[in-house]
């Protein structure tokens, strides 16, 4: 097989291997986008095995909220 045929598998691949390199940055700036943590809780006390209590900000307003088994109510706005 003759150089020429080498230096095309050569530049083939390394084409292929930017266009995944360039697939995977994309994909995962599109999650961040989708996911961009506007919801985080800020604490957690587990009251029993089937309850919680929750501090948590929504976009910058904060939230005490209980949860329980299949069950979220929103307690208070703080």
């Amino acid at each position: 097989m003759s150089s020429s045929y080498y230096l095309q598998l050569i530049f083939t691949l390394s084409l292929m291997a930017v266009i995944l390199y360039v697939t995977l940055r994309f994909t995962k700036t599109i999650q961040r986008k989708r996911f961009s943590g506007e919801i985080r809780i800020i604490d957690r006390l587990p009251v029993d095995n089937h309850s919680t209590l929750l501090i948590i900000d929504v976009r910058g307003k904060e939230y005490f909220m209980s949860l329980s088994g299949k069950n979220i109510q929103l307690i208070e706005h703080l």
